[in-house]
């Protein structure tokens, strides 16, 4: 073991630089296998190990981290995979959330419920205020999505998405359980922000608004109305099509800041422009919400009603 410095004969600035280099590594490990500065009991720890590629980093967390943190206080790993699925196996510790629970009755498919009705069906499982929730899916992140979505229109702060979701998860050989954990009701305040959602008729006001970009998230036959799940086929007049998964890599990461960035800017989606993002149900649709948020863009909407509403509504306009 080093106990001190001493000059190496006839070294140079380079070399010297080096050795003093390897010596504070040395040290640092030693440091922490002697009781280094450690993550305190219950507390989440930062994510600040984990590279800052994106504009909002903070909206990603990597399995490495969740795996680290697993167990601590205040962090709450939700599946949004089917039932089945979740007691097949799951991250530890995670409890399970059918999404469509957090849907309306109302006569439009899909739309978010209100407030309350999110409130009651979260806070069983131990989300509260100060709670950091990390969310998965097994549908390259689809769902895992449309759930950041609604938290963040309700003003939930702390909400990541895993990186990879579950398929990431086992692919990297890490550890499932069929455990069904204990919960704690949590409280949890929730206040609609309406600079994060869009009806059809302030949709339409944007028709005519050149700092307005409408973005279409689903894919090309719909977008051109070769496939219509609606009592029309066709897309919103002016809207531009970017397929949700384009977002992804072959193993369902997301793309990096450059290509994200690169890939809306080609269609004029650019961040001086509000985007409202959209698709059938909204579930697409806040897939591209989260993208831009993820890679800095402040001004971004989901139309929740999405094509499910405009597309059968005759008295909207439909561009093919």
């Amino acid at each position: 073991m080093i106990s001190r410095m001493t000059p190496w004969p006839g070294a140079g600035l380079a070399r010297s630089t080096r050795w003093l280099a390897s010596l504070l590594v040395v040290l640092g490990l030693a440091a922490a296998c002697n009781g280094g500065p450690s993550l305190p009991a219950g507390e989440v720890a930062t994510q600040a190990s984990q590279a800052p590629a994106y504009a909002r980093a903070e909206l990603l967390t990597e399995p490495d981290w969740l795996a680290a943190n697993l167990g601590n206080d205040g962090l709450v790993v939700l599946d949004v995979r089917s039932s089945v699925s979740y007691r097949q196996g799951h991250i530890p510790g995670a409890v399970n959330l059918d999404p469509l629970a957090l849907n309306s009755d109302g006569p439009v498919r899909g739309m978010v419920g209100p407030s309350e009705q999110v409130q009651r069906v979260l806070e069983p499982l131990g989300i509260g205020d100060a709670s950091r929730v990390v969310i998965y899916d097994d549908d390259r992140g689809m769902w895992a999505a449309r759930i950041f979505w609604v938290l963040d229109y309700y003003g939930k702060a702390d909400v990541s998405l895993l990186n990879g979701g579950f398929a990431r998860w086992q692919r990297e050989g890490r550890s499932l359980s069929t455990d069904v954990p204990e919960t704690k009701t949590a409280s949890l305040a929730l206040a609609p922000n309406q600079d994060h959602i869009a009806d059809k008729s302030y949709v339409l006001a944007a028709l005519k608004d050149k700092g307005v970009a409408l973005l279409d998230v689903r894919a090309p036959k719909e977008y051109t109305g070769a496939t219509a799940l609606s009592e029309r086929g066709g897309h919103i007049p002016g809207a531009v099509n970017v397929p949700w998964e384009q977002a992804l890599d072959e193993e369902g990461t997301f793309k990096s800041q450059s290509e994200l960035r690169a890939m809306y800017l080609a269609v004029g989606a650019s961040p001086d422009k509000e985007v409202v993002t959209y698709c059938q149900t909204g579930v697409r649709g806040a897939h591209g919400y989260f993208v831009l948020r993820l890679i800095g863009y402040d001004k971004v909407r989901l139309y929740d009603g999405s094509w499910e509403e405009w597309g059968n509504d005759p008295s909207l306009p439909v561009e093919r």
